[in-house]
């Protein structure tokens, strides 16, 4: 993972991007894939919540 992100790095600075801009710019696309990561665990629950209900309501 660290040559990957080293990688990634250079290419950003080879495309003319600068230490600050790069490092913002992972921060950001982190905390992004955090708060997807959440959000798409909420929304396994409530499906999850939404089948149970329906089965009960059914009487299986």
């Amino acid at each position: 993972m660290e040559r990957a992100f080293q990688d990634l790095v250079e290419h950003a600075e080879r495309a003319g991007w600068d230490t600050i801009e790069i490092t913002v710019a992972l921060q950001s696309l982190s905390d992004h894939h955090m708060l997807m990561k959440a959000a798409d665990a909420g929304t396994d629950a409530m499906i999850a919540f939404a089948n149970e209900r329906r089965r009960m309501l059914k009487g299986d």
